[in-house]
């Protein structure tokens, strides 16, 4: 299975959505039999890369937050050790 076939959410696959809805059309039976077979795989090949980068991105980014969150709870711990010596 995949997706629902919307090329404006896949952009660098819609050539491969459209290529596979048009044998789709042209072969509206045949289609059951495998006759699209290469042109789902090609597809399914494209949206597994989109889905790599997408996955790579996010890892990047939570790794960004991450870290600032490390540097917020430092900076918090580090002025509530300032606060109680200054009290003592």
């Amino acid at each position: 299975m995949h997706p629902p076939l919307v090329a404006h959410r896949h952009p660098a696959c819609a050539d491969l959505i459209r290529a596979l809805e048009g044998c789709h059309t042209r072969r509206p039976l045949a289609k059951f039999l495998g006759a699209c077979n290469s042109q789902k795989i090609a597809l399914d090949k494209c949206f597994r890369s989109e889905k790599a980068l997408r996955s790579a991105a996010n890892r990047e980014k939570a790794k960004r937050e991450k870290a600032l969150l490390q540097e917020k709870r430092a900076w918090r711990a580090a002025r509530r050790g300032e606060g109680s010596e200054a009290a003592t």
